[in-house]
């Protein structure tokens, strides 16, 4: 039986509007390469209703697809190629290793026969694909990568872009984004960042993601339940406003005299002690025991005072991060909204670097 096949997970595509799908917003972008760095050619974002996404499946089709009508219409995103990108905890990962000599063919066959010993969902349930990744230290056989995703995470992505007429060329992986991103801003430092151990930081709404990477290698990842929505909430009960309003207020700090200390300071500490946690596992579960830099991104990064809480209590240097920083921009791009938007744009730029694979 055939699991069904993410075509191109891992094979270079030209021209690709890219596609990010999260539990709040759906965001697109283009890129054009010029000289040794990117042009934004089309970006826009659209904010989602809370419970559009349940544990990583559409469950609201049209209200989705209405959101990327919008982004398209606004960016004026002309290429029907798309890349999506899945979440990390939605997919499984396997390195798996055949003689070197086998088909791709052939190693998909295998992949299908042992498919209850790699992939822990049912048969009928599942796409995948594969990479070589070269000889292992035997220099016999072939390291082969295996990524599996439930067909039906999969499948509602791939519908809402059917059902805007677009093609849906290409699905990545969160994680990968992510690095290849923090690869591309770490050509920036010295030496291009070779050998550093960076941490990338994603604070999102409902969720904070540390990403481990050194060089083209994740090292780690860990997703913890926990994000800025928590201080809206907070806001929301403690000065009884809806939670729209309070989190109008809590990006423009327009609240009592009381929030920093009865609110903001509480939640920094939170945030600190929870990054500190993954930073630790990080270190008892890997032969690392440092990081040079955390990398702070998400909604939530530009809340006053939170490189400086997380700093504090992790002792590593923490810089707020631009994934487009450097970059320029199309005259239709709007440039005010993107760049208010940059701290949650490392899943969508990394995916749009796909169209530049070597």
């Amino acid at each position: 039986m055939s699991l069904g096949i993410i075509s191109s997970l891992f094979k270079r595509h030209n021209a690709l509007t890219a596609v990010d799908i999260t539990s709040t917003s759906v965001k697109i972008l283009q890129l054009d390469c010029v000289g040794k760095t990117y042009e934004i050619s089309a970006y826009a974002s659209a904010s989602l209703p809370k419970g559009v996404l349940v544990n990583g499946v559409i469950e609201k089709l049209p209200v989705v697809v209405e959101a990327l009508g919008r982004c398209i219409s606004r960016s004026g995103a002309n290429v029907r190629n798309v890349a999506l990108a899945m979440p990390m905890q939605s997919v499984t990962t396997r390195m798996l290793t055949y003689p070197s000599d086998f088909s791709d063919r052939f190693i998909q066959e295998q992949i299908e026969s042992e498919a209850n010993i790699h992939i822990p969902f049912p048969l009928e349930e599942v796409r995948f694909d594969f990479c070589k990744l070269g000889l292992n230290k035997n220099g016999i056989d072939s390291n082969v990568l295996l990524v599996a995703g439930r067909r039906e995470q999969i499948d509602g992505r791939i519908n809402v872009i059917e059902a805007m007429g677009l093609v849906p060329t290409l699905i990545d992986v969160e994680s990968y984004c992510i690095q290849r991103c923090v690869a591309q801003s770490a050509k920036a430092m010295p030496k291009q960042g070779k050998g550093l151990i960076l941490a990338h930081l994603d604070i999102g709404a409902m969720t904070t993601t540390l990403t481990v990477v050194k060089d083209d290698e994740i090292l780690f990842q860990r997703e913890q339940n926990f994000g800025g929505h928590q201080l809206t909430l907070d806001i929301s009960k403690q000065y009884s406003l809806t939670l729209e309003e309070a989190e109008a207020k809590k990006r423009t700090v327009e609240l009592p005299a009381d929030y920093t200390q009865r609110l903001l300071k509480p939640f920094l500490q939170d945030t600190a002690q929870t990054v500190a946690r993954s930073l630790q596992l990080f270190y008892t579960s890997t032969p690392y025991n440092r990081v040079d830099q955390l990398l702070l991104g998400g909604g939530s990064s530009p809340l006053p005072g939170l490189a400086d809480a997380i700093t504090h209590m992790t002792q590593v240097p923490v810089v707020l991060f631009s994934p487009i920083h450097g970059y320029s921009f199309n005259k239709r791009v709007n440039v005010r909204q993107i760049e208010r938007d940059a701290a949650q744009l490392s899943v969508v730029c990394g995916l749009a670097m796909r169209a530049f694979d070597d």
